[in-house]
């Protein structure tokens, strides 16, 4: 195996309920070229057979937090406890191939470099339309992408560790996962680039059709507030948010009623080159079948989002009764 000496490595693995995914992530993180690093595995109150699955790899730092507090406190209790001067996140459902550590450390070897994102493969680690697709969208997403991203990736990513304690580490606010990794990458794309090469991949353990679709309601409802906060609306314009609270429940009324087919065909053109993708590596009739629950997901995102800005509006509606 090949080691490097100058460069300290931890690599940081949460989990919540993963019994699933939770041992095949950790076997290949295990079979990995680069073995000179500590591997730290953080259960975030798991209730099912996650923590004996990891409990096995005696080898293994283990931290246990007694409740659920959120994929964003079990990533920094990971890193409180770590003794590299490099931090890698790993999610408990992604697959790292053998040289993948290896190649994300080397590029450290450059003091210019302070995060580094792996991509995820075009193809999923299961099997099943939803997962195929899912890894298809991800993939796609690095498509076009040039040495750097705008956004931070959660499932598998590098970061120096003083400067992740520099801007605070992952916020602890959103319970579960989701949400934490767009305020993280916000804080750290103020100051510092994160690098990306698309031939450094990791494959993903990715969910059913209608169990994403239920996923993005609840995520994006959450994101919400987070692009809310950063938008900061109230700075162009004084409307009242009663006013706010109006005009949005009208667009959206007849944004139903009226709209729902220019929504799908806007939809189908603006996915033309994602589609044209698809249908090179999995052909026309996966094509076909993937316009549907591509549609669902979309739709559930932007119902979840909707609900989300009806959420932040009541509370400032309340807040502004006197």
């Amino acid at each position: 195996m090949r080691e490097d000496k100058t460069i300290k490595v931890s690599v940081v693995m949460p989990f919540f309920n993963s019994e699933n995914t939770l041992e095949e992530s950790i076997l290949s993180l295990s079979k990995s070229t680069f073995n000179d690093m500590e591997i730290i595995l953080v259960n975030d109150g798991s209730t099912d057979k996650s923590s004996k699955i990891a409990n096995n790899f005696v080898k293994f730092k283990k931290v246990h937090l007694k409740q659920n507090r959120g994929a964003g406190s079990a990533r920094n209790a990971g890193a409180n406890i770590a003794s590299g001067e490099i931090l890698v996140f790993i999610d408990s459902d992604t697959v790292v191939y053998s040289d993948t550590v290896q190649k994300m450390i080397d590029r450290f070897k450059d003091q210019q470099v302070v995060a580094f994102q792996a991509i995820s493969d075009e193809h999923s680690y299961n099997k099943g339309l939803g997962a195929e697709l899912l890894a298809l969208k991800w993939n796609y997403g690095f498509h076009n992408a040039g040495k750097t991203s705008a956004l931070l990736n959660s499932y598998c990513f590098a970061i120096r560790k003083d400067i992740f304690f520099e801007i605070g580490g992952f916020t602890e606010r959103f319970k579960g996962a989701g949400g934490e990794e767009f305020d993280f990458g916000h804080k750290l794309n103020k100051k510092y680039v994160i690098n990306i090469d698309k031939n450094i991949k990791v494959k993903q353990f990715y969910k059913s059709v209608f169990n994403r679709a239920k996923v993005l309601f609840v995520r994006t409802r959450k994101w919400s507030e987070f692009f809310c906060t950063r938008l900061k609306p109230e700075s162009h314009g004084g409307a009242r948010l009663s006013e706010m609270l109006i005009s949005f429940l009208s667009c959206l009324v007849l944004g139903v009623i009226f709209f729902a087919f220019l929504l799908f065909l806007a939809y189908l053109i603006a996915n033309l080159k994602f589609y044209n993708y698809v249908c090179k590596i999995k052909g026309i009739l996966f094509t076909l079948l993937s316009v549907f629950p591509n549609f669902l997901w979309s739709i559930s995102a932007g119902f979840g989002f909707c609900v989300g800005i009806l959420d932040i509006i009541v509370r400032k509606l309340r807040f502004e009764q006197p």
